[in-house]
């Protein structure tokens, strides 16, 4: 509780000091006895769930002021390392107080209010003021459930503050009876409603879900009259918005002042005007955005995934910063048809799931260049896109799927050493695979290498450092010629079928440790006399020879080439 009051409440800075550094301070500083003198003055506002409060510097003396800030809590021994809440500012010369306010109070709960100052020797600490919460007027159920006006209008006649969760549905039109509510504790579902054309009456909502953990979720769903969110104008936490598929809300207005959805994001509308222009979120999803770009607006994926889907017109992804977080994230750009760069994207070094399909004009992957490690990178339908440039810091890729990229070389993948699953399809431009100078192993004890549907591949050039292929499948290459570019490397599982140009396995003389091999349909393939080194070494059950113009026995292989 104590750590998620500091994140929530540092957020709700006031305007004049929300771009505030805010740093994190320790206690292990002796307590100054000299002249500096402050005052933490009473509260001059207290509800339900929120203090405003002022701290300030009566008297300085001859230390230099780093920082100032004011501490939370229901216990009097109020010290840096021990509150609920903290809010912090940067001293600037001249400062005198402190002023802003803190959120998500206990309704009917005692608290007491401390003010600070570190400076470059010492922690000064002011007086301490208590003050009780006002007591929130809540009903006995948890859960109220409104789908008429009539059961609108009998709850709003309550005068209600506080309820757990509440859900809208049905023929409800007006909600202004709901006007007493400051705060929900878990979830405010909006769904399916027939009349509601706005939100007006939940003008006194502030927070929605903060009891214990941020979990607390706004949810407007499917509602087919309603065409703004305007009503939530004072609502500045959440801990998951969504809002989806009502179909005449066009933007986000009417959330101006939500600054932070704590863990995840769900937009199904055109636009995010109305958004705070600097929007922070764990996970973030889009679909059907129809604008250019962001404008003056960052939105910040803090935590685990991000995904824009159906952005036909963005033309650029300045403003999106993808964060990591405990080590799970995902990226994902799907149907973004005018984006022909990566460029302007904020991206971490180490990333667990990158994904980008269906994006026919773009051309570059610049955006990425930070990326060093990638477990999952997926390419597909990029017919634009004709190398890999832009990934020049990427050393490692657990799982590398490409499928249907204009690709001609893999340039920009100059330093990656090692790729667990290597799979390349229908790469129509690709004829070898030059551009991996540092690749020497692929596959790991689950993982493998494939190549199929690549109607302009001729070899394997561009793999001469490979040493361990886990599995090597090739198929549906009909231009392939040989297996130049393969030298001595393991590979305990090859299987080569439907290359309708081969008529030897050139190339493969000096693979090593083959446990199973599979050749099949392949019309014009005869001569079987590179693999001789590794028949013998094959049970019957592991050698699986058909439908190739040539099908010897192991034996005749070992009998026939010298």
């Amino acid at each position: 509780m104590r750590n998620i009051l500091f994140f929530l409440l540092s957020l709700f800075l006031l305007t004049s000091c929300r771009n505030d550094e805010i740093t994190e301070i320790t206690d292990n500083i002796e307590v100054s006895e000299s002249l500096l003198e402050l005052k933490t003055h009473d509260p001059t506002y207290i509800s339900q769930i929120q203090v405003d409060f002022e701290g300030e510097i009566i008297k300085t003396n001859g230390e230099q002021i780093l920082y100032y800030g004011m501490l939370l809590d229901d216990n009097e021994n109020l010290t840096v390392d021990s509150n609920q809440g903290h809010q912090t500012r940067t001293y600037t010369a001249g400062d005198k107080s402190f002023k802003s306010s803190f959120y998500d109070l206990t309704g009917n709960k005692t608290y007491f209010l401390r003010f600070y100052v570190k400076t470059d020797k010492k922690i000064h600490y002011g007086n301490i003021v208590t003050f009780t919460s006002a007591k929130h007027n809540a009903p006995t159920d948890s859960r109220i459930y409104l789908n008429t006006q009539q059961e609108v209008n009998e709850f709003g006649n309550k005068n209600y503050t506080y309820v757990f969760e509440l859900n809208i549905g049905g023929d409800v039109e007006d909600l202004s009876p709901l006007s007493t509510i400051m705060k929900v504790g878990a979830d405010l579902n909006i769904h399916y409603t027939s009349k509601l054309k706005n939100l007006k009456g939940l003008e006194g909502l502030k927070i929605i879900g903060t009891n214990v953990v941020p979990n607390g979720r706004l949810s407007v769903f499917e509602n087919s009259k309603l065409e703004t969110l305007s009503g939530l104008d004072n609502l500045i936490f959440v801990g998951k918005l969504y809002v989806g598929f009502n179909p005449l809300i066009m933007d986000l207005q009417g959330l101006g002042k939500l600054e932070q959805a704590y863990h995840s994001t769900f937009l199904t509308v055109p636009s995010f005007d109305g958004l705070a222009l600097n929007f922070r979120t764990g996970e973030f999803e889009s679909r059907g955005f129809r604008g250019t770009d962001l404008g003056n607006r960052t939105i910040q994926c803090e935590a685990y995934d991000f995904a824009l889907k159906d952005a036909p017109n963005i033309t650029t992804l300045k403003g999106f910063i993808v964060g990591n977080y405990q080590n799970t994230t995902s990226f994902t750009l799907q149907d973004c048809n005018s984006l022909k760069t990566l460029e302007g994207l904020v991206f971490p070094s180490t990333y667990d799931d990158i994904s980008i399909t269906n994006c026919k004009n773009l051309e570059s992957l610049k955006g990425l260049d930070n990326l060093k490690t990638v477990d999952w990178l997926t390419l597909k339908f990029l017919p634009k896109l004709k190398n890999m440039e832009g990934l020049s810091s990427l050393a490692q890729i657990g799982r590398l799927y490409l499928e249907n990229v204009g690709i001609n070389s893999f340039n920009g993948l100059n330093k990656v050493n090692t790729i667990g699953h290597f799979s390349v399809g229908s790469c129509q431009n690709l004829t070898n695979f030059l551009g991996l100078p540092s690749l020497t192993q692929i596959g790991d004890s689950i993982a493998y290498f494939e190549v199929y549907n690549c109607i302009n591949l001729e070899n394997f050039i561009g793999l001469e450092k490979v040493q361990h292929f886990t599995r090597f499948n090739v198929g549906s290459l009909p231009k392939l010629k040989d297996f130049t570019g393969i030298t001595k490397a393991k590979m305990p599982y090859i299987s080569i079928s439907s290359c309708s140009l081969i008529d030897s396995l050139h190339g493969l003389e000096e693979v090593f440790g083959v446990g199973n091999l599979l050749v099949s349909d392949n019309p014009t393939l005869q001569n079987f006399c590179a693999i001789k080194n590794i028949v013998g070494n094959l049970n019957s059950n592991s050698y699986y020879v058909r439908n190739n113009l040539s099908n010897p026995t192991q034996q005749e292989i070992i009998d026939n080439c010298h």
